[in-house]
């Protein structure tokens, strides 16, 4: 969505078609951001077993056919892949039509899709310099960051402060686990309230997961019945005493973003990008249920700008962790430290350098190149 925004500030008259699948979340958020939206069927190679195996390959190949039959019709002049199996088909497809490919990928390590499709692309942009390091024709590779959305920087924090009830002036911890939430950082944040009620100083906004807000409202329900006082709940929405706001999920994650002065959360590859972009320090817990142990890679890297400080989810407990969160709240210039060198790790504009480099080879097979 950010590398189409900044297509259509670069050329507002371009057309735009965005191909993904009907169980995604971008059947959801694509229309609603006010992309022309279609979809295919896709499966990964790999199965848990053959008939699975065999199944997402058929998906695979019915993908194919589909994409052949969108882009005769819509006749792009360059297709952009963000990489991952549902990308495969509508790359396969790019490339028996003869148009320019470009992949866009958002990790780190790359993955064996990203590595496979690389070579039927003509260029490859990459996160992290460290990258290009895994990928088979570097001389394809530019190192372009990761596209995050503009409008993450329009909330003020002030602003933030009103809508979520919050206050401005406290130190605010963000915990939240990715698009479908985590369990144990659900579970983390949780106990975490107990530790808020004491250092009413500092304030957190839980983001759980729809998955897991139910779970969450149960544990709440609980202590209103045992005659604990100073919660609200409500199905969108919940309140522990009044420094702490709880929420099943997101849609603007730049409110959330605009008050957090410290994040708790998986590392995923656009999750990073976006404390880096904004420049908030970090604690990442790698999920361990992710192709390759991809999102260590993401959280290595960042770690190692001094950005973030990276926990093994086996070696996550309240008590350690609880005690990072209150070091790191409570010394603004470690803070600070941390917040120069996520701001230094980012790439601004890394949504436009990709749609420059996509625009030309658009350019170059409109011109017959």
């Amino acid at each position: 969505i950010a590398i189409g925004r900044a297509i259509l500030t670069e050329d507002p008259s371009a057309r735009l078609l965005y191909i993904g699948t009907k169980k995604g979340l971008e059947r959801e958020v694509v229309p609603r951001e006010g992309f022309a939206f279609v979809s295919i069927s896709s499966g990964g190679v790999a199965g848990k077993s053959p008939v699975k195996a065999a199944r997402n390959i058929l998906l695979a190949s019915a993908g194919v056919a589909q994409s052949l039959v969108f882009l005769l019709r819509f006749r792009p002049h360059v297709v952009i892949g963000t990489g991952g199996y549902v990308s495969a088909p509508v790359i396969f497809a790019a490339y028996l039509l003869r148009i320019p490919i470009l992949l866009q990928e958002q990790n780190v390590l790359p993955g064996v899709t990203t590595r496979f499709l690389s070579r039927l692309a003509r260029e490859v942009a990459l996160p992290f310099p460290e990258s290009r390091q895994y990928m088979p024709d570097k001389a394809k590779c530019f190192v372009s960051g990761n596209p995050v959305r503009p409008d993450l920087v329009n909330t003020t924090r002030q602003e933030a402060a009103r809508r979520l009830g919050l206050d401005p002036g406290k130190k605010t911890l963000l915990v939240m686990g990715g698009s479908r939430g985590a369990r144990c950082l659900a579970e983390l944040g949780m106990k975490l309230i107990a530790f808020f009620s004491i250092h009413s100083e500092f304030q957190m906004i839980l983001i759980t997961g729809k998955e897991y807000y139910g779970e969450v409202l149960r544990t709440l329900e609980k202590e209103v019945e045992s005659g604990d006082t100073g919660y609200y709940i409500t199905e969108e929405r919940a309140r522990a005493k009044e420094n702490v706001v709880i929420i099943p999920y997101m849609h603007d994650i730049g409110t959330a973003l605009a008050i957090t002065d410290l994040a708790l959360a998986r590392a995923g590859a656009m999750t990073i990008s976006e404390f880096l972009e904004l420049g908030i320090p970090s604690i990442l817990v790698p999920s361990p249920n992710v192709a390759r142990n991809h999102q260590e890679y993401n959280a290595k890297t960042v770690e190692r700008r001094g950005a973030a400080i990276v926990i093994s989810e086996a070696r996550l407990d309240y008590e350690s962790l609880s005690a990072t969160i209150l070091s790191l709240l409570g010394d603004e210039g470690r803070l600070s430290t941390m917040a120069k060198a996520a701001k230094e790790a980012s790439r601004p504009g890394a949504a436009s350098h990709i749609a420059k480099r996509a625009m030309s080879l658009a350019f170059r097979r409109f011109a017959g190149g």
